[in-house]
């Protein structure tokens, strides 16, 4: 029998890959373009432009500037305008970013399509990067399968299209792990450098990418203590860890500093990073609290990126307006996100988390490479839970890469579990293709997007993202009265129909909100009553069967 050549064998696993990668961006495109702005995208869009043409950083700086300004990036080349009136001297950036987006001289569709390409080719090298971690540690068919799961993951999906920064962040803490993985196994000039460019470009998308270095840290720990013996490099321990070190994290600050625009004059904010400092580590001791300032004052790094830190830390104390079965409270609670997870992720992908965690007790020397997979997910899944920010599952979203290598193990087991594998991944395939385009409002077979509003609402089924899909329905179906809109999102119903008219809270003389006759569409957030002033507003409702779901986040009735 003649044995298949190795050169042979890497042409069909360099089709495979970009065959998946391929399908990933055709699915991703697909959704982007059947999709109205959801509720970050505007402010985000003119953000970035702002960063580019004006070098003027004072909108949104609860974010890191880098992925906006690729979002941005392709605008240069539209007729587009950044409006300078009392939005943008005041910094309202949700009105300002509304008027760029629909007052300008392009389309607003062709301004969204432009600025969500790039995200959608940044989720294409996130599961690139899934597949490279996969291959190195079990082979090409364990990379070929886990870049399978993240091609069809359904939250993936449901996000890579979106300009917002959580498919951002999943790559920075997969790319990061990656690369510091490397520099375990051979700490050389290259990949140190290679480390410390991708650990800046983290740093520049999303303020959790700080969360890496204490990660990277306690691996590094881990790893000296378990492996002293064996490690070639521990007499160059201190050249490593200081010399290296430190050129990796000029690297990284050269890089954050350069996304800012180099914007030295406000690199020294001493007040500023004072507050910070103290309000990083809660509860800490009165005659700390000047050493850990002292340790931050003289790092150079930009006010707005000072000040959105800042800003981060204290939301996810206070949190926002959050919804978990039927509750509405500030805040969160600590049972949000293993809910979210157990209903969000397809079960499929479930059976096949059980039976990887089964099979990692057989793999007692590879031990540290599972917890070098585990170790961060963990830990990011459990900060998350402590925190106060319970408004969508995407803010975990950096798990699920990982846990995509981990379970790729799977394939290489013995016959029968890989037949059984393969039976789940088409389950797995076949329940994102159901859905497809509304990947965002997915619920997996234990709720269902149409009951998931009982559960969880927000940016885990509505975002805003489905008023031109309404008005493509009206069309379609040739429905041409009236309608009442109740719209939570961005979106101007104006832009989208001349037959909405707006429903705010048309009231009675008891100050309750009144039935109307004929059509109305409600998001679900108002539904459910998301704020409170609206948390009564639709009892009126209750028990009516909406005669549509759109993409399952806006309810179309018809009331007589």
């Amino acid at each position: 029998m003649m044995m298949e050549s190795p050169r042979s064998r890497s042409y069909k696993v360099h089709v495979a890959v970009a065959a998946l990668l391929l399908l990933h961006i055709a699915l991703t495109a697909d959704i982007l373009q059947q999709k109205s702005a959801t509720s970050d995208e505007p402010p985000h869009i003119a953000a970035g432009y702002s960063y580019i043409t004006e070098r003027d950083f004072r909108y949104n700086p609860e974010h890191p500037p880098l992925i906006k300004e690729i979002a941005a990036f392709p605008l240069l080349f539209l007729n587009v305008s950044l409006e300078q009136g009392i939005a943008w001297e005041q910094v309202y950036e949700w009105p300002a970013g509304r008027n760029f987006l629909f007052e300008n001289s392009e389309d607003p569709d062709t301004i969204l399509f432009w600025a969500r390409m790039p995200m959608v080719l940044l989720s294409a090298l996130l599961g690139f990067v899934v597949f490279l971690f996969a291959r190195r540690w079990y082979g090409n068919s364990a990379g070929i399968f886990a870049l399978f799961l993240y091609a069809f993951s359904p939250l993936v999906l449901g996000n890579a299209w979106i300009v917002q920064t959580d498919v951002a962040a999943a790559l920075a803490l997969a790319a990061s792990l990656y690369c510091f993985w490397l520099v375990l196994q051979q700490p050389s000039w290259k990949r140190i450098v290679v480390l410390g460019i991708v650990l800046g470009l983290s740093l520049a998308s999303k303020f959790t990418a700080a969360f890496i270095l204490g990660i990277m840290v306690l691996l590094l720990i881990i790893y000296l203590i378990w492996f002293w013996q064996r490690i070639v490099w521990k007499r160059n321990l201190v050249l490593l860890v200081v010399g290296k070190g430190i050129v990796m994290l000029f690297i990284a600050w050269l890089i954050l500093a350069a996304s800012y625009g180099f914007t030295f004059s406000t690199f020294f904010n001493t007040s500023l990073k004072t507050k910070l400092a103290t309000e990083a580590i809660p509860g800490m001791h009165p005659s700390l609290e000047g050493i850990a300032a002292a340790t931050l004052i003289p790092v150079p790094l930009p006010e707005q990126y000072v000040q959105g830190l800042y800003q981060v830390i204290r939301q996810s104390k206070t949190g926002y307006p959050a919804y978990l079965l039927g509750e509405v409270k500030s805040g969160g609670w600590w049972q949000y996100f293993p809910l979210a997870f157990l209903i969000k992720t397809p079960i499929a992908f479930l059976i096949m988390l059980t039976l990887a965690f089964w099979h990692t007790r057989t793999l007692v020397k590879s031990w540290f490479r599972e917890l070098f997979i585990l170790l961060p997910a963990t830990l990011i899944f459990l900060s998350f839970m402590a925190g106060q920010l319970n408004i969508g599952i995407r803010h975990i979203l950096p798990v699920y890469p990982l846990l995509f290598i981990f379970a790729s193990k799977l394939i290489n087991y013995r016959r029968w579990m890989t037949v059984f594998v393969i039976t789940l991944s088409i389950w797995y395939a076949a329940a994102t293709l159901i859905i497809h385009p509304h990947e965002l409002a997915y619920f997996n077979e234990l709720v269902g997007p149409e009951h998931g509003p009982d559960f969880l609402i927000d940016s885990n089924i509505d975002w805003g993202q489905d008023l031109k899909g309404l008005a493509a329905y009206l069309g379609e179906h040739n429905i041409t009265e009236q309608i009442w809109l109740m719209y939570w999102g961005p979106d101007r119903m104006e832009y989208r129909s001349s037959q909405f008219v707006k429903y705010r809270r048309i009231l009675d003389e008891n100050m309750v909100c009144k039935p109307v006759s004929g059509y109305i569409a409600v998001s679900v957030n108002f539904l459910k009553g998301m704020t409170k002033e609206e948390q009564h507003c639709f009892d009126w409702l209750k028990g009516e069967e909406p005669m549509k779901r759109i993409g399952y986040s806006i309810y179309l009735y018809r009331t007589d």
